[in-house]
């Protein structure tokens, strides 16, 4: 990225329970539409890890198991009930989808984990086949709901790759649609007050509402105490070292507070470039086709694609950088997830060093061109990660550039043809990279190094093994299905 030489999860299956249990208005004569009251899903990977409040759930069968769960509560219905169906919108499709099935409801989306996950209280019903992305899914739940109450369901099995399904934290929030024999149901009565405005002590603890700490706001409906994050919810790099998550963007929307189109030194994409920059279905996607011209010539193809965190000044100094991501592998791909030095990026006193460090009493190396590569690829060796850490990649201020010697791995497949978890560990004195969550080497930092920096993803052309050609697709992407950031 900052100069052309060599250098360089899996995601689990889910067990998903949701709740439900908010009223909406009819949605048609005869016909209630209920929002989740609670969702989460459990990993058996992960077997103490909350995740309640994750924007989407997960279910699959393979080892290890995704499990949702899901609750709702119906209020409000008159005659007899004839259908009831559970809905939620898939994100990310399986070619094996789940049952659903019934749960007991002594479970919170604030405690609930693999070790501590309901009981399921009946058999499986409306098991899926394959499920695509972008759409609404119903299971018939009809025999379960026959009047008021709390109704909390599971989704369990699927296939091999886990299905996708998106939360109430999200403005597609599971439903539960009950119809009944009266075409025009009266009004609701009021719903009841939350746990967290009724007067009670719901939770055991002597505490009241919003006196209670589990009490985030009156319409919070569970009072329970969220716990502190327990040993082993951190990535496999930084279990048990005192690490805490500061960042993370599943891509459910591309942010534009958050991400810019562009790095600093390239110009804006065209408005004719459709499908340029995206998130769809809960994956980023980054494109660059044959077809796209940034020049007039007619060698200006490839524009190069790239998003940061530079606009909105969302910059880290150390901690852990992971993204999840699939590429195409084809020659003169060249993808990539990398950190960049802050100070260098906007310095306006170029090409003198940025001030900023001279004026604060640090050394000038903090305003160098720093870059941490967490992963480079190259399409034409599509099983060799790259991994880099750059003294002064831009070779600016008088001061070269330098870089570890042990900047690349081979692997034993192709790791552009599936998705892969690409790590970095970044602390004040060594970087070490990671696929897969496991470690493939390390360096120690540059006197550059332990300065703010901020995130860049990218599907560029070119890098050290060559550009495009007959061969090369005419369309080549980067995905991205998360990235997070944890430091201590």
């Amino acid at each position: 990225m900052g100069c052309a030489m060599a250098r360089a999860a899996a995601l689990v299956p889910a067990l998903l329970t949701v709740a439900v249990g908010v009223f909406a208005a009819p949605a048609a004569a005869g016909t209630l539409d209920f929002h989740a009251s609670a969702d989460t899903y459990v990993d058996s990977s992960s077997p103490k890890k909350v995740f309640g409040t994750a924007t989407r759930v997960r279910t699959n069968e393979d080892d290890p198991i995704d499990q949702t769960f899901v609750r709702f509560n119906v209020y409000g219905l008159t005659g007899m009930v004839t259908k009831a169906v559970l809905r939620l919108y898939v994100a990310d499709g399986t070619n094996d989808g789940p049952a659903v099935l019934k749960t007991t409801d002594s479970w919170s989306e604030k405690t609930t984990n693999w070790n501590n996950r309901p009981s399921r209280t009946s058999g499986p019903r409306d098991d899926k086949g394959a499920l695509s992305g972008g759409r609404w899914v119903e299971w018939d739940v009809t025999p379960w709901v026959t009047a008021d109450g709390a109704f909390n369901f599971t989704l369990r099995g699927g296939g091999s790759n886990p299905v996708k399904l998106a939360s109430r934290e999200t403005t597609r929030d599971p439903r539960l649609v009950v119809t009944t024999t009266s075409d025009d149901p009266p009004p609701p009565p009021p719903p009841p007050p939350a746990a967290c405005a009724d007067g009670l002590d719901n939770d055991g603890d002597s505490l009241v509402d919003l006196a209670d700490p589990g009490c985030s706001s009156p319409t919070d409906d569970d009072e329970t105490n969220s716990p502190p994050p327990p040993p082993g919810d951190e990535p496999a790099a930084i279990t048990g070292l005192g690490y805490h998550q500061v960042f993370r963007d599943d891509f459910l929307t591309l942010d534009r507070s958050v991400w810019d189109n562009h790095i600093w030194y390239d110009d804006p994409p065209e408005a004719s470039w459709t499908g340029y920059q995206s998130a769809e279905n809960g994956v980023l996607h980054l494109r660059t086709r044959r077809t796209w011209f940034w020049g007039s010539g007619s060698s200006d193809n490839w524009p190069i694609n790239t998003i940061t965190t530079m606009s909105s000044g969302l910059t880290f100094t150390q901690g852990y950088f992971e993204a999840r991501m699939k590429w195409t592998g084809a020659r003169g791909a060249w993808p990539g997830f990398w950190l960049f030095s802050y100070r260098h990026s906007t310095n306006d006193f170029w090409p003198s060093i940025n001030p900023y460090c001279a004026t604060n009493g640090l050394p000038n190396a903090l305003c160098d061109s720093a870059e941490l590569d967490v992963f480079e690829g190259q399409g034409a060796e599509p099983n060799v990660f790259y991994g880099t850490i750059h003294r002064n990649s831009s070779g600016d201020y008088g001061v070269a550039d330098d870089q570890n010697s042990n900047n690349y791995q081979d692997q034993p497949s192709d790791i552009s043809s599936d998705w892969h978890t690409y790590g970095m560990l970044w602390t004040s004195s060594q970087i070490t990279w990671y696929l897969d969550g496991h470690a493939l080497m390390s360096a120690p930092t540059y006197d550059s190094t332990n300065q703010p920096m901020y995130l860049l993803l990218q599907m560029w052309t070119g890098g050290w093994t060559g550009d495009p050609n007959s061969t090369t697709p005419d369309l080549l992407e980067t995905q991205v299905d998360y990235v997070d950031v944890w430091k201590k």
